[in-house]
């Protein structure tokens, strides 16, 4: 399964579907046997939603966008690898997509 199958590409379904992963792993995580890091991923998340308020403004600036790009990224990297601190989110990704999305 590829990262690109189920991660929107649009900034603000990215949002979305970050915020919507996010709540439902800290409800089930003891179900999926994995550590949640939710202090982490909430900041990233938050992080994420300024930069990319910032970048949505009309006089935004290339560093604005840059900070937005950034920002994502550390949040993907968090979710996907972050250390084995999220071991397992990876296999039930699939389940999320098709129970909570409906694709």
């Amino acid at each position: 399964m590829v990262r690109n199958d189920y991660i929107p590409t649009n900034d603000n379904a990215f949002y979305d579907w970050a915020e919507k992963l996010l709540s439902y792993a800290a409800a089930n995580y003891e179900r999926w046997h994995v550590i949640m890091p939710l202090v982490m991923l909430q900041s990233l998340l938050s992080d994420y939603k300024i930069k990319l308020e910032r970048a949505k403004l009309p006089n935004h600036g290339s560093a604005d966008v840059l900070a937005k790009n950034v920002a994502k990224t550390k949040l993907v990297k968090a979710v996907f690898v972050s250390g084995g601190t999220m071991e397992g989110l990876w296999k039930q990704l699939t389940w999320l997509k098709v129970n909570l999305f409906g694709r």
